[in-house]
């Protein structure tokens, strides 16, 4: 067997031979404070995961959007944590 058809061979069984990898997720979770006010130092009134839907109500100058909770409640959330 010629030389060259011996290495296709072997590169062949070599590039062919799967992979094995640990497989990995990448996440995404984020807890936000839901304040009482538009201030760092409100009381915070509920701590939500992402994914928690909350009714937005208004976007202030504040950096804080007020929003509504499902038990019916209002709060606000730092603009920048919503989408």
């Amino acid at each position: 067997m010629p030389v060259k058809k011996i290495t296709l061979i072997c590169l062949l069984l070599i590039c062919s031979h799967p992979v094995f990898a640990k497989t990995i997720y990448i996440t995404d979770k984020l807890e936000v404070q839901l304040k009482a006010n538009e201030r760092e130092d409100s009381e915070t009134l509920e701590t939500v995961s992402s994914g928690t839907p909350l009714k937005f109500i208004v976007r202030r100058n504040s950096g804080y959007t007020k929003v509504k909770m499902s038990d019916g409640r209002y709060a606000f959330v730092l603009t920048n944590k919503i989408m």
